[in-house]
Parts: structure tokens; sequence; C-alpha cells
């Protein structure tokens, strides 16, 4: 990213300014109405500057277990609209700052269950995720800690008034529940089958837990 701010390539011109520039810039640059180095002095730096910080966690994915796990932090961090008030309903602040945090525990328990049986992948490919350099057991213990710590947090929304009790509350205790028997399951099996069972089951928590956060704001729009 750092490199490619400054590259002569369009390929990676075209990338940075679709993603770093506003619609009009986007499509200005597209026409040949604006030169890069316009295009530059347009770029939003609040997603420059996570594009940026996502980068260097990538370059660092090979050198540390953690580099691996986190580097979808500017995935996680929600739009700069979200942090701050505004008239489509949202507070800023507090709010954005758990969702970012759901993310960022949930992350762990998902990538780690991939690592456990895909570990040779990880090894062969020289990549020192926790299973590779910490072993099984320990991997597992920081896999039920972070879904553990995970729960309360889904829970946030309800208690900042973003999201209601019966359906999105409901919802976050069951899926919050199977998840945390799926990190024991994954503690006291010496298969790979919790774990993939474990990783399967992430994808379809967070798909899920979104959903009905947005599906109960919906109903209470209507209501």
């Amino acid at each position: 990213m750092l490199r490619g701010l400054n590259s002569e390539v369009p390929v990676l011109q075209n990338q940075l300014v679709g993603y770093c520039c506003d619609d009009a810039s986007v499509k200005q640059f597209a026409d040949g109405a604006i030169t890069y180095a316009q295009a530059k002095g347009r770029m939003n730096l609040y997603t420059t500057t996570l594009h940026v910080i996502n980068s260097g966690i990538v370059k660092t994915s090979k050198l540390t277990f953690a580099g691996k796990v986190y580097r979808g932090v500017s995935g996680m961090a929600l739009p700069k609209e979200f942090w701050t008030a505004n008239d489509h309903g949202v507070r800023g602040g507090i709010e954005a700052a758990f969702m970012f945090l759901m993310i960022f525990f949930w992350t762990p328990p998902h990538f780690w269950a991939l690592a456990l049986y895909r570990e040779g992948d990880y090894v062969a490919a020289g990549v020192p995720m926790l299973p590779v350099v910490r072993g099984g057991a320990a991997t597992k213990r920081q896999m039920l800690l972070y879904t553990l710590i995970l729960a309360p947090l889904s829970m946030a929304p309800c208690f900042l008034g973003i999201a209601g009790w019966p359906l999105y509350g409901g919802a976050a205790i069951v899926l919050n529940a199977i998840f945390i028997v799926l990190a024991f399951a994954v503690m006291r099996d010496t298969t790979e089958a919790s774990a993939k069972r474990m990783f399967g089951f992430s994808i379809f928590y967070l798909f899920a837990l979104f959903a009905v956060l947005i599906a109960d704001n919906s109903l209470a729009g209507m209501l």
C-alpha cells in the first residue's frame, strides 16, 4: 500500500482511487478528467490510513502468529460516518467501538479453528499461526478465552439501545451459547472434527448476528 500510493502501475492506481476516493472522483479519474496526483489529493484520509495499517499487518503476518489473526483490523473498523453522530440515527463513538470489538474478538477463534485442522498447510507455507508455534492445547485455550469475552460484547447493542431484547438479544444468547459449547468441544476433542465444526459455525455466527441486528432495527423503524 505504501509503495502503491506512488505507483506508476495503472492497476494499482485504479484500485487505490476506487478504494479511497468518493464516487465523483473515481468517475473523473476513470474518464481522464483528473490525474492520479489530483486523485491522491482527494483520498479519504481515514480510509487510506486503515488501508495502510492493514497493509503493514499483512507484511508482518509471516513474523508473528498475531499478525495473521489481526490482519483484518481495517475491515473491522466501520466507515468514519459511524464514529460521529449524524442524521441517520447514528450516535457515534461507543456504538462503533463495540461493533469493532465484536469483530476483533470473533476473529481469533474463527481463524485458529481453521488453523487447527489446516496446521500442515501453515507449516509448509512458513506462516507462524498459533497452533504451529504454541501447539494445539494453547490454541484451544485461547479460542475458548476469546469466545467467552465475545459473548458479553455481542450483547452490548441491547444495553446501548441500538437493538432490542426479544429479537436481537434472544438470537445473540442462542448464538453465543452454541459458540461456547463448540469451543469447549474443541478443548476436549483430539481430532479435527470439532475444529471444523467451530470454523463453519463461526462464519454463520457473525452473519446471523449482524443480520438479526439489521432486522431488529428495520422492524423497530416500522413500528
